[in-house]
């Protein structure tokens, strides 16, 4: 069975930001890269492909980064999918509101590349073995079927 290589989403409005984040992940051996220049325009990508991880930027002009992560984490099919805040904005109220919507981690610009690789890896890491838990949970259900107790059938007579 062949497995999907995780899809990794850049969202930020400075084309400098984007473009070094890619350049890092490239380097790290990731080839499934996306970037989005605003919120709007990483909704649509979400729409239309799959990502397992998501560095989203806090300060943008038409959705900021709260509005993009609670359009994810509000959406069932997407919730699950880690989200990196990164944002030149330091204030621990930011920060905390942005762990409080769902953002799994939160790396203040510049970041450091070391720092940004382990964060990465470990969000990574979390969305395979979410899912792998949520496939095996899935196959369970499916196995114990033929055990359960069949509903209770009333009878009209």
């Amino acid at each position: 069975m062949a497995t999907e290589l995780p899809g990794i989403l850049i969202v930020d409005d400075n084309e400098d930001n984007r473009y070094t984040l890619q350049l890092l992940l490239e380097s790290d051996g990731h080839e499934r890269i996306a970037s989005a220049a605003c919120g709007k325009e990483a909704i649509s990508l979400l729409e239309k492909q799959k990502f397992s991880l998501v560095l989203l930027d806090l300060m943008m002009p038409d959705l900021n980064g709260n509005e993009v992560l609670k359009l994810i984490k509000s959406d069932p099919e997407k919730r699950d999918i880690p989200v990196v805040m990164i944002s030149a904005d330091t204030d621990a109220e930011k920060v905390a509101q942005c762990i409080e919507l769902g953002a799994d981690d939160y790396l203040p610009k510049p970041f450091n590349p070391t720092i940004l690789r382990a964060r990465i890896g470990a969000a990574l890491r979390r969305h395979l073995i979410m899912g792998a838990g949520k496939r095996v949970s899935g196959q369970d259900r499916e196995r114990e079927a033929p055990f359960r107790e069949p509903a209770a059938q009333h009878s009209t007579d």
